[in-house]
């Protein structure tokens, strides 16, 4: 993930279903939304 700087990985595939959820539940609605919860995730 670019955002992050970090490879593919399983780690990847959980944080991308976890935002798809989250957007899908409309807890995100912006890029910037995103971007926080990504960061959070990763953490």
């Amino acid at each position: 993930m670019e955002i992050l700087s970090i490879e593919p990985s399983p780690k990847v595939g959980y944080i991308k279903d976890k935002l798809l959820k989250a957007q899908i539940e409309g807890k995100i609605r912006t890029k910037q939304q995103a971007v926080e919860f990504i960061k959070e995730l990763a953490g």
